[in-house]
């Protein structure tokens, strides 16, 4: 049995170097004594049960998109996006398709009142040139000066009603584009001016004839500058034509009312009623460009919104 004594004798022996002191027997060790690193290596890693705080881009079999981060919806390949920017995308579409449907709807209501414009100019230009005939007939028979006079006051009376439906389609216009509503205040003022010209006598008809002529003018130019606008992200094309158009009334009824001053000195009459004639000449054929731009654009704006529809 192991005493106090035994205990004894062993440290005294110890003492004297009779026998060495017992080396600790190694514990079992399944790696067989590999170093501690190599037994880190070896080790499987431990994870924390806490969850994570940041979204891994995917669910567990238990677990639903609903259960994922709020705001946040899954994409392919474990990504995300936030759900605002889809309801951003989807707003920007209905914005998109809101401004797509009332361009369709702009051009085809410009291609209908251009197409009635083009219509009332031409009404207007047979009835000037029917009046004019009438009034030839009734000046040299006057056999047929009743029957003629009738029908001028009919053509009178047609002449009046196409001019407000052209100045009233002209601000309706202005809906569109502030230019046409000017345009056409400028024309009713012109035509009222003209329709006084035509039924006075005596020095009132001097100031009647400039002031219809200068809103006459006034009318052109706001005109061509709606028509130009109202091709803007359409046909820039047309816009030019239009700007193009206006330069060009500008310089012949500029030098037309240059030409008329220069009548009143002697020495420059003969040359200034020479180039008069070849303004008038080219005014006539301003006119015809006037009306034929106006039939193009109607043209145009219906190819366009056919062209966008599709």
């Amino acid at each position: 049995m192991y005493n106090q004594e035994d205990e004894i004798e062993m440290f005294f022996r110890e003492q004297e170097g009779n026998i060495d002191k017992p080396e600790p027997e190694p514990e079992n060790d399944p790696d067989d004594g590999l170093p501690s690193i190599m037994r880190a290596l070896n080790e499987p890693p431990k994870y924390d049960s806490q969850p994570s705080a940041f979204p891994t881009g995917g669910f567990s079999p238990d677990e639903s998109e609903e259960d994922t981060v709020p705001g946040f919806a899954t994409i392919e390949h474990g990504g995300f996006h936030s759900s605002g920017t889809a309801r951003y995308d989807r707003h920007k579409e209905l914005q998109e398709q809101l401004e797509y449907n009332e361009k369709i709807s702009r051009c085809t209501v410009l291609s209908k009142k251009y197409m009635q414009m083009f219509l009332i100019l031409m009404a207007g230009i047979a009835l000037n040139i029917a009046s004019t005939v009438l009034t030839n007939i009734a000046s040299n028979f006057p056999e047929f000066y009743t029957g003629a006079r009738l029908f001028m006051i009919v053509i009178a009376i047609g002449s009046v009603v196409i001019s407000v439906l052209y100045g009233m389609i002209l601000i309706g216009l202005g809906n569109y584009h502030l230019e046409f509503k000017t345009a056409g205040i400028y024309y009713m003022i012109s035509s009222a001016c003209n329709a006084v010209y035509n039924s006075m006598t005596g020095a009132a008809l001097v100031a009647f004839s400039i002031l219809g002529a200068v809103f006459s003018v006034l009318y052109v130019l706001k005109f061509a500058v709606g028509m130009s606008n109202s091709f803007d992200n359409v046909a820039s094309y047309m816009a030019v034509s239009w700007e193009t158009f206006k330069k060009v009334f500008s310089y012949v009824y500029g030098g037309i009312v240059i030409c008329t001053l220069l009548c009143f000195f002697p020495i420059l009459n003969i040359l200034a009623l020479i180039a008069l004639l070849i303004l008038s000449i080219a005014a006539i054929g301003v006119s015809i460009w006037q009306i034929a731009l106006v039939l193009r654009s109607s043209n145009v704006m219906k190819q366009y919104s056919g062209m966008i529809h599709a």
